[in-house]
């Protein structure tokens, strides 16, 4: 027996219109759109029971506007929206009970802004800030009571060819180190049991 594994319209030898999917046990995989081999339009996934697993479009063969995941039992995963095929704007993750996990904010593909992490009961586990994708400013971590872990600060600086073990001549690679006031709590009393300063990643202080 053979199986449909695809089915769908050439234009000039190139993929055009409606393209449906299947899986291998027959049932529609995801449908998709071209236009003369571009990926265009709605392109909608989907889980084996026929469930939304994946949704979203694509202009000129990128992502484009928002796209949204989910679980299988049909709460959402993840939503978020592209821009010429990179992430832009807020993004969300989700756990499955339908409470936001990550809640980040992306420019041109790239994290910048607040990022923050939550346990599925809803409390504050992670806070912080990126910039072009590298940690910044204040960073805080929580258990799942609320209580304060840690507290650190990062700073981006350029990584010179001192304490880089590869050379790239001419050039300096931006990194994200501690740089500022640090805390550290104990998890059995939430005392401070660490504290300090660190200047560029260097630790000063006790």
């Amino acid at each position: 027996n053979t199986t449909l594994e695809m089915i769908g319209s050439f234009v000039q030898g190139e993929q055009n219109g409606e393209w449906n999917y299947y899986f291998s046990s027959g049932e529609l995989s995801y449908t998709a759109h071209f236009d003369k081999g571009s990926r265009t339009g709605n392109w909608i996934y989907y889980f084996l029971d026929g469930s939304t697993f994946k949704k979203g479009s694509f202009k000129n063969d990128l992502k484009t506007g928002l796209w949204t995941t989910n679980y299988e039992n049909g709460k959402r995963l993840m939503t978020g929206s592209y821009n010429n095929g990179l992430e832009q704007g807020e993004w969300l993750n989700y756990w499955d009970n339908g409470t936001i996990k990550n809640q980040a904010l992306f420019k041109s593909g790239v994290l910048n802004g607040e990022w923050k992490s939550y346990s599925p009961e809803g409390i504050l586990l992670l806070s912080g800030s990126y910039k072009d994708g590298l940690k910044v400013k204040e960073w805080k971590s929580f258990d799942a009571k609320g209580h304060l872990l840690t507290l650190e600060n990062y700073k981006v600086v350029k990584e010179g060819h001192e304490s880089s073990e590869i050379v790239v001549l001419g050039r300096n690679v931006p990194v994200s180190v501690l740089h500022g006031k640090f805390e550290a709590y104990s998890e059995l009393d939430y005392t401070l049991k660490a504290s300090g300063v660190y200047k560029k990643g260097k630790k000063n202080g006790t």
